[in-house]
C-alpha cells in the first residue's frame, strides 16, 4: 500500500480563520486594500468553498472583504471570493458565498483583505475555508 492509498488525500478539510477565537474584525477606514490575514501553502490544494458567520453584526453598511490568492507569494492578488458583514445579526452564517474553484500549489499565498472604504460598522467574524489536497 502506498502512501497515497490513504482517504486523508481524498478528503476535504477546513481551514478556520477566527482571530485568535474571537473573529476577525474590521472597522474604521482603510485608505487603501488591507491584509487581514495571510498564509503560505504547504502542500498542493483545490479550494472550492467559503462559508462565513458573524461573530458580531450590526445594522449598517460594513465593510466588503475578499479573499485572495497569490502566486508564490509575488505580490499579484486574484480575487476568488468576496463577502460583506455589516447588515447582519449577531452568531449568523452569511447567505452563501460563491468561491471560484481554484487549484494552488504549496509556496502559494491565501490572502485575506478588507477592501478600501469606510466601516459603518465593526463587525467580528470566522471563515471556514473548504479544501482537498491534491497529489500532484
Amino acid at each position: 500500500m502506498s502512501q497515497y492509498d490513504s482517504a486523508m488525500w481524498y478528503s476535504r478539510k477546513h481551514l478556520i480563520i477566527d482571530g485568535g477565537g474571537v473573529g476577525l474584525s474590521v472597522s474604521g477606514t482603510n485608505a487603501a486594500a488591507a491584509d487581514l490575514y495571510r498564509c503560505i501553502l504547504t502542500e498542493n490544494v483545490t479550494i472550492d468553498e467559503m462559508a462565513v458567520v458573524a461573530n458580531t453584526g450590526g445594522t449598517a453598511a460594513g465593510p466588503v472583504c475578499v479573499l485572495n490568492t497569490s502566486l508564490a507569494g509575488t505580490g499579484a492578488l486574484t480575487p476568488i471570493g468576496t463577502f460583506k458583514v455589516g447588515t447582519t445579526a449577531n452568531n449568523t452564517n452569511l447567505p452563501a458565498i460563491t468561491v471560484a474553484s481554484t487549484t494552488l500549489s504549496a509556496g502559494d499565498h491565501l490572502v485575506l483583505q478588507v477592501a478600501a472604504g469606510t466601516a459603518a460598522v465593526t463587525p467580528k467574524f470566522t471563515i471556514c475555508i473548504g479544501y482537498k489536497t491534491n497529489l500532484v
